[in-house]
C-alpha cells in the first residue's frame, strides 16, 4: 500500500501520551498526541540500535515519554531524545474529519490534495470529532487479500446468503451506490442503505436504547457506508460510527483493526446490543472472504462475472489490479509537444455569453438525440473502460435481447421494408447486423429510448445535436456538399455565424455534444496512434464558461491511464488519438465541436506561438 493511509481517528488518541502502532513497516509507525495536543508520528525505531522498540499496538507513554526497552534509552513524545541517541525518524501526518492518516511517501501530495471528495455524510461527522469516544477496538487477521476485503464491503448483494440479520434491517434490494461527484471510481466509494420502516438502527434489537443520534435529522432513517481505497472502511450508522483500517500482513493475510465509535453520552449498558451484532457479522465476513481466497488460489478460478448490482467491487478490482505501464504509456500523443492547445489567445471568444443564453435556449427547442452508445462495440474505449459492468453498452444489449424484444426494437426503427424483412431475428443469426453511430442502420429515437428503457442501454451524451452533419467519419473534414441544418440556422443563428467565423477553409462537421446531469462520456479515442499520419483539425469550445462555473469536465488521458489531464480552457485543440472522456458532474454541460480544415496561416502561428514557449497548454 502507497500513498495515505489511514490509521485510526482523532477518538484513538484523546489525551496527551495517548498513541498507537501502525503496522505499516514490519517495525511499525507510532502514532502519539504530545504534551502540545499535536499528533505526531515517528518511525518505531530506536536510533541508537535500531531496536523495534514499541511492543504493543496502542497505549499510553509511561511518564510521558516512549522508552525502547533495549538499551533503556527514552524520547519525548515529540521524538525528541532524551539521551545521547539521535531523535526519532518523523513520518509525515495529516488529519482530515477526524481520520488520522499517515504517509511514508516523502513526496506524496498534501493530504488535502490527495485526498479526494470525501462522501458528505463523513464530512457532516467530522465537525463532531471529539464529541463521539470509541466504545470498542479488536484486531484480528483475515486469511484473504486485502482487496477481497474491500470487495466484500463495496457490495451487499451477499446479504441474504451471508448476513441475513443484516438484510433484515437493511434489504439489499434497496441500496444505492455513491460515487464522487466527477464520476470517478476512487479514492472513495460509497453506498447508503435505507433502514426498513420497524428498525430504529442496526443491532440485535433494532434500538437506539438510549444512544444519541450521531447524524443529521435527515439522515436518521439510513446506514451510509464510504471507502476510502486503499485501507480506510466506514460504516455511518444512525447512532454509532464502525471504522476498519486494513493492513497487508502477509501473501493473502490482512491485518484489520476494527473501531466502534459512540456519542460521549451514549450509556455503557446500551453499547452490547450493537458489538454483540457486529462481532458475529466480522466473523461472517472473514468466513467469507477466506473462502473466496482459498477459491482465488486455487485450480478452475476464473475472472469475475461481475452483476449490475456489483460495480461498487468491479471498482474496487480496478483500483486493487492497477494497468500495467507500457513503454511509452505515460505520454500523451499531445499537439506540438502539449496534451492540448487553449485557441483563447488566438480566437476572440467575447460573444460566448450571447452564445451561451442562445444555446441553452435553443436546446429547449431543437431535436435533441442520443449517441454514443455503441463506443464499447465499436473497440473505442480505453481498456479500464471495456470491462466496466455498470453500463451496457447498446449493441451489447441487441445481441442478447430476446426475440420479442427484438422484434420489437426492429419495429420502432426507420429501416428501408426490404431491409426490415431481410433481418433473421433468430438470436443465433443476429451478430451479422449492426445498429447506430457510424452504421447504415443509425438508431431512430424510438429505439434509443427503447434500448434505454428496455434493456438498460447507456448513451453518454443526450443532448446531441448535429448542427452540420457528415455522412461517417471518414468525411469529418470535407465541407463537399454540405450546409449547417435549417434548425441549427434557426436555433443556433449566433452559434452558426461564430462557427463559420472560425480560422476554417473547410468544416465538414459540427456537433453540439450535451450530457445530462450525473451522466459521464467514457474514455475514448477517435483513431489509434501510428494509425494515422496527421492529426484531425478541429476545434471545441465551451461558450458555459463565460457565464458560470459549469465547465464541461473534458479529461486527456495517458495511454496507460495513470495520468489525467482536465482541459481548462473556453476553445481549444485536442489530439483524438488520446484517450479523452467527461467526468461526471450534477449539471448539464455541453461543448461543440468542429471539425474541418485550418487556415494554413492560423495553423503556422499556432505552431510559432506553442513551440516558441509563448501560450502553453496544460
Amino acid at each position: 500500500m502507497t500513498g495515505w493511509l489511514c490509521v485510526g481517528r482523532l477518538e484513538d488518541l484523546p489525551a496527551p501520551g495517548a498513541f498507537l502502532k501502525a503496522p505499516l513497516t514490519r517495525a511499525g509507525v507510532v502514532v502519539v498526541r504530545d504534551d502540545g495536543d499535536t499528533l505526531r508520528a515517528f518511525h518505531a525505531v530506536c536510533p541508537h540500535r535500531g531496536y523495534a522498540f514499541v511492543e504493543v499496538d496502542e497505549g499510553r507513554a509511561q511518564g510521558g515519554r516512549l522508552t525502547c526497552k533495549y538499551h533503556g534509552y527514552a524520547f519525548g513524545l515529540d521524538g525528541s531524545p532524551c539521551g545521547p541517541s539521535g531523535p526519532l525518524s518523523p513520518v509525515r501526518l495529516a488529519v482530515a474529519h477526524g481520520f488520522v492518516f499517515v504517509t511514508l511517501d516523502a513526496d506524496a501530495p498534501a493530504l488535502d490534495e490527495a485526498l479526494g471528495e470525501v462522501p458528505p455524510w463523513l464530512v457532516a461527522l467530522g465537525a463532531r470529532a471529539g464529541r463521539l469516544r470509541r466504545a470498542r477496538r479488536v484486531a484480528y487477521d483475515v486469511a484473504a487479500r486485502w482487496s477481497l476485503l474491500l470487495e466484500n464491503f463495496q457490495e451487499s448483494l451477499h446479504f441474504a446468503t451471508v448476513h441475513p440479520a443484516l438484510e433484515a434491517l437493511t434489504p439489499s434490494s434497496l441500496a444505492e451506490t455513491w460515487m464522487p461527484g466527477a464520476g470517478e471510481a476512487g479514492p472513495w466509494l460509497g453506498g447508503r442503505m435505507p433502514l426498513v420502516a420497524s428498525a430504529e438502527t442496526v443491532s440485535l434489537s433494532a434500538a437506539r436504547n438510549g444512544r444519541p443520534f450521531v447524524v443529521p435529522d435527515d439522515e436518521r432513517r439510513v446506514v451510509h457506508d464510504a471507502m476510502r481505497f486503499p485501507n480506510l472502511l466506514t460504516s455511518l450508522q444512525p447512532d454509532y460510527l464502525l471504522t476498519f483500517t486494513l493492513f497487508p500482513a502477509g501473501e493473502g493475510r490482512t491485518h484489520v483493526v476494527a473501531c466502534t465509535y459512540v456519542d460521549e453520552a451514549a450509556p455503557e449498558e446500551a453499547l452490547a446490543d450493537v458489538l454483540d451484532f457486529w462481532s458475529r457479522v466480522y466473523e461472517e465476513d472473514r468466513v467469507a472472504c477466506e473462502r473466496q481466497e482459498l477459491g482465488l488460489i486455487s485450480p478452475g478460478a476464473q475472472p469475475p462475472a461481475w452483476s449490475p448490482v456489483e460495480e461498487g467491487a468491479a471498482a474496487v478490482r480496478g483500483m486493487s489490479e492497477p494497468r500495467p505501464r507500457a513503454p511509452g504509456g505515460d505520454r500523451f500523443a499531445g499537439i506540438f509537444g502539449q496534451p492540448y492547445l487553449d485557441l483563447s489567445p488566438h480566437l476572440d471568444t467575447s460573444s460566448f455569453p450571447e452564445l451561451h443564453r442562445e444555446i441553452t435556449r435553443g436546446l429547449a427547442e431543437a431535436e435533441l438525440r442520443y449517441t454514443g452508445g455503441t463506443l464499447k462495440w465499436m473497440g473505442v474505449c480505453a481498456p479500464w473502460v471495456i470491462d466496466e459492468a455498470s453500463w451496457p453498452d447498446a449493441m451489447h444489449v441487441i445481441r442478447t435481447m430476446s426475440r420479442e424484444d427484438f422484434e420489437d426494437f426492429l419495429a420502432l426503427g426507420d429501416l428501408d421494408p426490404d431491409d426490415l424483412a431481410a433481418i433473421d431475428s433468430d438470436p443465433a443469426s443476429r451478430a451479422q447486423y449492426t445498429f447506430g453511430d457510424e452504421t447504415d442502420r443509425p438508431f431512430s429515437r424510438a429505439q434509443e429510448l427503447f434500448l434505454e428503457m428496455r434493456g438498460g442501454a447507456y448513451f453518454p451524451w443526450k443532448a446531441c445535436v448535429h448542427l452540420l452533419e457528415n455522412e461517417g467519419w471518414d468525411d469529418k473534414h470535407s465541407g463537399e456538399g454540405k450546409a449547417f441544418t435549417e434548425e441549427a440556422r434557426r436555433l443556433f443563428p449566433k452559434t452558426v455565424a461564430f462557427v463559420e467565423s472560425l480560422p476554417l477553409v473547410e468544416i465538414g462537421r459540427v456537433v453540439l455534444f450535451g450530457l445530462l446531469p450525473n451522466d459521464h462520456a467514457p474514455m475514448h479515442r477517435d483513431s489509434e496512434p501510428g494509425k494515422s499520419l496527421t492529426v484531425a483539425q478541429s476545434i471545441s469550445f465551451e461558450p458555459a464558461r463565460a457565464v458560470d462555473a459549469r465547465a464541461k469536465g473534458f479529461t486527456l488521458a495517458t495511454p496507460d491511464g495513470f495520468r489525467e489531464v482536465a482541459v481548462e480552457a473556453p476553445i481549444y485543440w485536442f489530439n483524438d488519438m488520446d484517450w479523452h472522456g467527461v467526468k461526471a458532474a450534477p449539471f448539464f454541460r455541453y461543448s461543440i465541436r468542429v471539425d474541418g480544415v485550418y487556415d494554413p496561416a492560423f495553423l503556422d502561428a499556432v505552431r510559432r506561438s506553442f513551440t516558441r514557449g509563448r501560450p502553453r497548454g496544460r
